[in-house]
């Protein structure tokens, strides 16, 4: 997982093949962590993510009501697995969805 933070943007990247709620829950703790130090747009780059539990994609849910009012989350680089699993569980609805990180990054920098 990489947590650096680019023009004012704090980007996580998953790196295990499963989305599960440990690997959710350390993508969540470092994004609250980068909010309590004031970031306020976030990227969630899941390209390494080939399946998604649905505990995961709860504990990503709930990551998006944890964050200050008005912060952005973006995931990006979703395999298409990852892109089905998307437009079932309608989570563009939820977060702002990029093709890639570059993207995300760009627009959530304006």
């Amino acid at each position: 997982m990489d947590g650096a933070a680019d023009i004012g943007v704090h980007a996580v990247s998953a790196t295990s093949r499963l989305l599960d709620r440990a690997a959710a829950e350390r993508l969540r703790d470092d994004l609250l962590g980068a909010a309590a130090r004031g970031a306020r747009a976030f990227v969630i780059d899941l390209g390494a993510v080939e399946a998604f539990d649905p505990i995961g994609l709860s504990v990503l849910l709930m990551t998006r009501r944890e964050v200050p009012a008005g912060a952005r989350i973006a995931l990006a680089a979703l395999r298409r697995e990852g892109q089905a699993v998307a437009r079932t569980m309608r989570l563009h609805e939820v977060f702002d969805i990029y093709a890639d990180v570059r993207a995300a990054t760009a627009d959530l920098s304006r």
